[in-house]
């Protein structure tokens, strides 16, 4: 065997007993990993047969049974600082926050989580740097506080150039609240509706 073989087959064994001596941390984080993916189960309702059986005292109830498993798995002697330390975290902030995390589930058309709205806020803002220049919108959103995300979503519906202009009879807020009450949940949360 040449030198460049034997250089090559060194850094081979290097490599696989790296991956060898890893192979309980990453078990570890498997395991951890498999509690997130728990939660997440139980948060976005796949384990329902039907959508009635979704509700905010049946996601609390099966949250607070992972809670409780959850808290029994760390109080056993065998668990590793690591596994202490970032489920016990996980832990904290899940029964810190359990009260708000079950209240979506009776609320029809009310959004799980606020990743759409957290898109449209996120256009809003890229809208008006495109259209001003500047980089920050902070003035712009004080100025005009919550109109802003009112008027982006008016100009999305549609005729929503049309329907500023006031029909005979129709006072704004009428038309405002049935407006918003026949399309989009989300901008009337927005917008403080």
């Amino acid at each position: 065997m040449n030198q460049t073989c034997e250089e090559r087959l060194k850094r081979l064994k290097t490599i696989v007993s790296l991956h060898e001596e890893k192979q309980e941390v990453l078990s570890q984080i498997r395991n951890m990993r498999e509690w997130v993916m728990e939660v997440e189960h139980i948060f976005d309702g796949s384990w329902a047969s039907q959508a009635e059986e979704i509700t905010n005292a049946e996601v609390g109830w099966r949250l607070d049974a992972w809670l409780a498993r959850l808290s029994a798995f760390l109080e056993s002697e065998e668990r590793t600082e690591d596994e202490h330390l970032r489920l016990g975290h996980l832990l904290k902030v899940m029964t810190h926050l359990r009260p708000g995390l079950v209240q979506c589930y009776d609320v029809r058309g009310f959004p799980r989580t606020n990743n759409d709205l957290e898109r449209t806020i996120r256009g809003i803002k890229m809208h008006y740097r495109r259209i001003s220049g500047r980089k920050n919108w902070n003035h712009y959103l004080l100025r005009y506080g919550r109109c802003v995300a009112y008027q982006e979503w008016w100009l999305h519906q549609p005729d929503g150039e049309a329907q500023l202009h006031l029909p005979s009879g129709v006072s704004p807020d009428n038309r405002l609240v049935s407006a918003i009450s026949s399309n989009s949940t989300v901008f009337a949360f927005v917008i403080g509706l």
